[in-house]
């Protein structure tokens, strides 16, 4: 048996529950209730058009896509639905290792988006009755609830509760009844309604009633408060015809998704990264196009100016050549969803050459195509200036992240640059103040490696920095202070103390001493210098003192090969060579360590540490093309 599961469980409420009192209960605001009365539309609404409106579908049809959905559907024709197992989905509550109870659930979803899609298209009827299937097996289903977040198995048991999984479940359903409620069979779609209310919709409405037992995501303001305010109310705008309560959720999604908004600073910078920016932001979007539709474009979230910083967020954090740094929990290597970046360079009329061309559609995804297909396009041109990757220079000064680009991007020896001040205390967070990442043409050649392909139940527990170097500052390119690493809070701040920016050199110091919970430490801090030469040259310097001797030590993290010879590291792969040499005020002696978290692709960890203990000492990494 899983031993610490009541330990995740505390440690997760605790990580994540935010404490329910009076000032920050929420309340569904009855004022805005009347007013939205006004304004929702009388009939119920989704994404895009039903397939009874046969002059839209039978455009689509001749779609090139359209031919790649029917023949995917037809494989549905033929193969079993993946059955349910009690035993598959209770394995995380044994082991702590979520893979198999999410691949179960998530394998039952996947059908759907291309049966409804078929079905809308050729309109023949041969995909209603495993579409179904599909949803009266989801209706029998014990849980649309992941495991992992299936807290004491209440979901399982029948104590309903909504998380990221069971939203997005509701949301295909709301749209597969807008879509195809009059080709589904009554007493299936009643079905359907009927487990949307006891699964989704009261559970939200007791849980708004109850001070000190709201659900978690109402007031918190990472991915969780997205995803599920946009699943729930989509959900019930799709199904739900009295007008008090579709006035009802448009208020709760209009009201509940600023939540969302705070989490982002004012700058526009997301402190989940890129990745979870395209998870939680596609699911502002979808929010966006649920209330247009429901109110007849009378609310528009995208039309306000700290959203249209949060939207421009990705074209400025490319470092360059479209690699983007693997900040907190993002994974390596991870891109902005096209279809958001398509979606919002059309509707902000951004006057950019990229993400011109619509994406093609997922099949997987029926929420994302269909606002591909149908979304609301509103111009809003006040918005339309954006600073992209195209400039030497972005710079979020809320965290003090500054990326630096060559002045031809072209050049096969130019480096770019990410590097971080930070804060210790965001939502998937890492320890990781002053982190950086330099890119050598194409190729992330050192820096954050990013975070995990999967989670377990120790991922989010008090264990997440001891367990896991890759989110503790040990498995960061930064100091590690008298053996101390970085500690979690959000006092630990690196500060931007200075900064000078010319074309020919970026320069940026941090103090990064409020990260490190140690007496003896009175001055840590990191400069970065990066000269745009021919050849680019970048300098990383780390300068200390201490009250005593201290032990000292910085790093750089790497996925690509590495050689040492004297005082320079070659980091370099079949056809780029970075060299770093290293300038240090005493003898030092330099060290790899192998890193292989779960879920994470190995990497190495080179330390470069004072081979005594000093009272001050000061490390600097200079970084430069060889050219091959």
């Amino acid at each position: 048996m899983f031993k610490s599961k009541k330990v995740f469980f505390v440690s997760f409420l605790f990580l994540f529950i935010i404490p329910c009192n009076a000032k920050n209960k929420i309340v569904i605001d009855k004022a805005a209730i009347a007013q939205n009365l006004r304004l929702v539309t009388k009939t119920t609404t989704g994404l895009g058009v039903p397939a009874s409106n046969r002059m839209i579908w039978d455009s689509i049809a001749k779609l090139e896509f359209a031919k790649d959905v029917i023949i995917a559907a037809e494989t549905y024709l033929i193969n079993p639905f993946p059955i349910w197992n009690d035993s598959v989905y209770k394995i995380y509550y044994k082991t702590g290792v979520r893979d198999q109870s999410d691949a179960m659930m998530r394998s039952r979803q996947v059908l759907l988006p291309t049966l409804v899609f078929a079905e809308c298209i050729e309109n023949k009827g041969r995909f209603i009755p495993i579409i179904e299937n599909v949803l009266v097996s989801f209706c029998n289903q014990p849980s649309w609830t992941l495991a992992a977040h299936d807290w004491y198995l209440d979901n399982f048991k029948g104590k309903y509760g909504v998380d990221l999984h069971a939203a997005s479940v509701a949301n295909q359903f709301g749209q597969t009844l807008h879509l195809l409620g009059h080709k589904v069979n009554p007493k299936v779609k009643k079905l359907a309604i009927q487990n949307l209310e006891k699964r989704i919709f009261n559970p939200v409405i007791k849980s708004l009633a109850n001070p000190g037992g709201q659900q978690f995501w109402l007031n918190i303001t990472n991915n969780w408060n997205a995803v599920c305010v946009s699943g729930v109310t989509a959900a019930a705008l799709a199904t739900q015809t009295d007008l008090k309560k579709r006035a009802f959720f448009v208020t709760f999604g209009q009201q509940l998704i600023t939540k969302f908004i705070d989490g982002f600073l004012d700058d526009g910078y997301c402190v989940e990264g890129i990745g979870y920016y395209s998870y939680g932001f596609g699911n502002f979007l979808l929010l966006r196009e649920t209330l247009m539709n429901a109110t007849s474009g009378k609310i528009d979230l995208l039309n306000n100016t700290k959203v249209s910083k949060m939207a421009g967020y990705p074209l400025k954090s490319e470092i360059m050549n479209g690699l983007y740094p693997a900040i907190a929990d993002c994974r390596s290597k991870t891109e902005p969803a096209e279809w958001i970046m398509h979606h919002l360079r059309k509707n902000y009329s951004w006057e950019i050459n990229s993400y011109a061309t619509t994406p093609s559609i997922t099949r997987v995804d029926l929420l994302s195509d269909l606002i591909q297909l149908f979304g609301n396009n509103s111009r809003l041109k006040h918005f339309s200036k954006v600073e992209t990757s195209n400039s030497i220079r972005s710079f979020f000064p809320e965290i003090g992240l500054l990326y630096s680009r060559p002045l031809k991007q072209s050049g096969k020896h130019q480096s770019g640059i990410a590097i971080m001040g930070g804060n210790n205390g965001f939502s998937h967070n890492h320890n990781d103040l002053g982190t950086y990442n330099i890119v050598l043409g194409d190729v992330l050649m050192m820096g954050d490696m990013g975070g995990p392909t999967a989670y377990t139940s120790k991922t989010f527990s008090n264990e997440r920095y001891s367990l896991y170097k890759s989110f503790a500052s040990f498995g960061h390119p930064v100091p590690l202070v008298d053996g101390v690493e970085q500690h979690e809070s959000l006092q630990a701040k690196g500060m931007v103390v200075d900064t000078l920016f010319t074309d020919a050199v970026d320069r940026i110091v941090y103090d990064l001493k409020s990260g490190y919970k140690t007496d003896k430490l009175t001055q840590l801090t990191r400069s970065m210098n990066y000269e745009r030469k021919d050849t680019t040259v970048i300098t990383v310097t780390d300068v200390f003192k201490a009250i005593s001797p201290i032990a000292f030590e910085t790093a750089l993290t790497t996925r690509e090969q590495v050689k040492i010879v004297d005082d320079k590291i070659f980091i370099y792969t079949n056809n780029k060579k970075l060299e770093v040499k290293i300038e240090s005020s005493a003898p030092y002696t330099i060290s790899q360590t192998q890193i292989a978290d779960y879920g994470m692709v190995a990497f190495t960890r080179i330390a470069i540490s004072f081979t005594n203990k000093v009272n001050e000492g000061e490390i600097a990494l200079r970084y430069k093309t060889i050219q091959l």
